[in-house]
């Protein structure tokens, strides 16, 4: 019985040129700051695509832990508070512009399962 392509050496290379894609997540980030949030604002649009419909609020698709946004934002301010959950989306409802419902459903398959 031949090996699987698992355990098939010819087959398996650690070091491979073949690029996974990342697995993306939704991550919501709530946050107020003193001071301007400019700088918040800049990070945001640079590690994934993103909604903001709320004050404050992102909601963000992403390859980026809740861990690794909180230190691209990088502030560590007396009084700046940040929330940053990974956000599962199998079930939602609310009242958004119909634009939003459909970056939402066409970006919901490829998220990382909880």
């Amino acid at each position: 019985m031949g090996e699987s392509p698992f355990r098939n050496e010819e087959n398996f290379n650690c070091h491979s040129q073949v690029k996974i894609k990342s697995m993306k997540r939704f991550v919501i980030i709530i946050y107020t700051v003193k001071g301007s949030d400019q700088n918040i604002k800049e990070v945001m649009k640079n590690i994934g695509e993103w909604i903001s419909y709320f004050p404050n609020s992102w909601l963000v698709h992403t390859s980026l832990s809740p861990e690794e946004i909180y230190k691209r934002i990088g502030t560590n301010v007396a009084g700046d508070r940040f929330l940053i959950l990974e956000v599962n989306l199998k079930d939602y409802y609310g009242i958004l512009p119909n634009e939003a419902w459909a970056w939402l459903k066409s970006r919901k398959d490829e998220q990382t399962h909880l």
